[in-house]
């Protein structure tokens, strides 16, 4: 896999500079300098990163394979992943197209751990003939700095932060890791099962970019992992 190269951007000087809180967060864009097909890159669709002693993921509602999404090394962002080698992976059943974790039917995401030298799934045993597919592609990512969306719930520690309109519009609303939740109305944080502790916003997957792909009504597919050490993933899903 290539190295992911990080670009600083500052979307609005003034609250870059402001008390207001805020986060890093870091956007994808497209990579056309990798490969889509490299088994082993941040990427959107494709042949995923799946070791040989794994199978493909079929859906636990209607037991049919789940689209691959998308996979990410988190060893590439370590303040906001750690350090541990580990692969982000997402599959989903737009057949049965769930909003939310219910015994994780529908979807299928969890952290793979991560070695260049991985034998990989054979393709031959990646399924034919899934629905809804995305658009294969590699990406990178940009460091932005995020802000709450009106529907965040912000710590007082954490200063006065922006006023509503300008927070709506300075949350980044497309796919990213990190930062905060662009929420299209109030969210509901999952409640992790083994430890009942809120979960922590990892990231979120937007409809309508270079990917192709369509969550629900042109929604948001909102990622989150347990804070303690028990490893629980899970998501949400929002309409636009």
């Amino acid at each position: 896999m290539s190295r992911l190269k990080l670009r600083v951007v500052h979307p609005n000087a003034h609250f870059a500079t402001s008390s207001a809180s805020s986060r890093p967060c870091y956007r994808f864009v497209k990579n056309d300098n990798e490969s889509a097909e490299n088994r082993f890159a941040a990427k959107i669709g494709g042949l995923p990163f799946r070791p040989d002693n794994r199978p493909w993921p079929v859906c636990l509602s209607c037991g049919a394979p789940l689209s691959f999404i998308f996979q990410f090394p988190g060893h590439a962002i370590p303040e906001l992943f750690g350090n541990t080698q580990r692969m982000l992976s997402l599959f989903y059943c737009f057949e049965c197209s769930p909003w939310w974790n219910i015994e994780n039917k529908g979807v299928h995401l969890e952290w793979l751990p991560y070695s260049p030298d991985t034998r990989q799934l054979p393709e031959k045993f990646a399924p034919l003939g899934i629905v809804e597919v995305p658009y294969p592609c590699a990406i990178n990512i940009e460091a932005w700095e995020d802000f709450p969306s009106i529907f965040e719930e912000i710590d007082e520690n954490d200063g006065p932060g922006p006023e509503a309109d300008d927070a709506a519009s300075l949350t980044f609303p497309g796919s990213k890791l990190g930062g905060f939740p662009a929420w299209r109305a109030r969210g509901e944080i999952p409640i992790c099962p083994d430890c009942s502790r809120p979960m922590r916003f990892i990231g979120q997957l937007a409809s309508g970019e270079f990917h192709g792909l369509r969550f629900g009504d042109n929604g948001r597919f909102f990622l989150f992992e347990c804070w303690a050490d028990c490893g629980r993933l899970s998501f949400v899903m929002q309409p636009e």
